[in-house]
């Protein structure tokens, strides 16, 4: 029962400050507190209470501070550091020590009164002479100052674990997209399609096939770059140039059955994604929607930003769509890979949300941080 309890704690109070153990957590908790009551006990016995009277107070006191102590640690994960708005944040801290001092000194007046009244059958209401008042007030602000720094030391000694984790797997996925992305664009079909239409344009316009093949090799030379860059992170506006250069070459294959209709705007443009983040949707939608139909399809791409710092990218087609279940079943990495990556840049900052059924199309929508928490574009793709 004792464990069900202190894991539901972690759970309810303390979901990232606890680590990964609440129970363990919560132990440190109450030892730390009955070791500081041992300690306040001993300071009023060697001030010549009572020994019995000066346990009394000294667990009356560590009962209230330790309960209300619950809520300034929930009231730190939910009032997260660094702060977004300093002035609230301080306005909250000043209102949240306030409380905890108040609720600790009533509650250790309460609980000596209804100990005095238990123990002499008379009622009694406590009340501390004016400087135990102070002294209790004094301690009582310096434990809320102590667990507020506790928590907030414990978050970010947890963020920066969670970085470096995400960092040595995004770079790992950079590899395996980089791989994915380079096969893709050479692989047997897209090549021999790529050369075949580019000879088909030789005969008759030697200015779009020349305009064809140097498309081609801004595809490889993108990929190269990113491949020897240090972070593959690049400016929306690379990527989506990038994604141009694909799309030209699908289309010299596609005709007119491709269809595109593009919406970014510039501030959107300018914000930092992970390389190779946008061509895996694309793709998509042409291998499962497009290309399949004899009558071809519609392609639209918008980005956008929202709020103060999300940016919206949206790939959407009008083909035939599928069902939820059957997109999470898929056997193709190119949806799953995109999501992995964005958990790796951003956590739960960043998602990868599809709406689809059949007969209705298949959009992909991203929704990410504005920028890149983790790298800074060092190196320009494009000039």
């Amino acid at each position: 029962m004792l464990g069900v309890l202190t894991r539901r704690l972690g759970e309810l109070t303390l979901p990232r400050a606890a680590t990964s153990s609440p129970s363990r957590f919560w132990t440190v908790y109450g030892i730390a507190w009955t070791a500081y009551g041992a300690g306040l006990a001993a300071i009023l016995i060697a001030s010549g209470r009572p020994p019995g009277r000066a346990v009394f107070v000294g667990l009356s006191f560590v009962v209230t501070a330790a309960l209300a102590g619950i809520g300034v640690i929930a009231l730190c994960e939910r009032v997260p550091w660094p702060p977004q708005n300093r002035t609230r944040f301080v306005v909250i801290q000043l209102a949240s020590g306030a409380a905890f001092t108040v609720a600790s000194v009533v509650g250790t007046l309460g609980l000596l009164s209804i100990g005095t009244s238990l123990l002499s059958g008379v009622p009694a209401l406590m009340i501390f002479p004016g400087p135990m008042l102070l002294l209790h007030v004094g301690m009582a602000l310096g434990l809320y100052m102590v667990l507020a720094l506790l928590v907030y030391t414990i978050q970010l000694a947890v963020r920066v674990r969670e970085e470096q984790s995400r960092v040595a797997t995004a770079e790992g996925l950079r590899a395996r997209a980089e791989l994915q992305v380079l096969c893709a664009q050479l692989n047997p079909h897209f090549l021999f399609n790529t050369l075949h239409s580019v000879l088909a344009l030789t005969r008759k316009d030697t200015g779009a096939a020349e305009t064809s093949l140097q498309q081609f090799a801004e595809l490889l030379r993108y990929t190269l770059r990113v491949n020897q860059n240090r972070h593959d992170v690049v400016l929306l506006r690379e990527e989506w140039s990038f994604v141009q250069d694909y799309l030209a070459l699908e289309k010299l294959r596609l005709g007119d059955r491709l269809t595109l209709e593009s919406d970014l705007e510039d501030d959107a443009l300018q914000c930092s994604v992970p390389a190779f983040l946008l061509q895996p949707l694309v793709e998509n939608s042409i291998r499962h929607a497009i290309a399949p139909d004899e009558t071809g399809g519609r392609l639209r791409i918008s980005a956008r930003l929202t709020g103060a710092d999300t940016l919206v990218i949206d790939v959407a087609d009008d083909g035939p769509g599928t069902t939820l279940d059957a997109v999470e079943s898929a056997s193709g990495v190119g949806l799953r890979i995109v999501r992995e990556r964005l958990a790796s840049y951003y956590g739960d900052r960043g998602r990868l949300d599809i709406t689809t059924q059949p007969g209705a199309g298949f959009v992909a929508s991203l929704r990410l941080f504005a920028d890149v928490p983790t790298f800074e574009p060092t190196e320009r793709l494009l000039p």
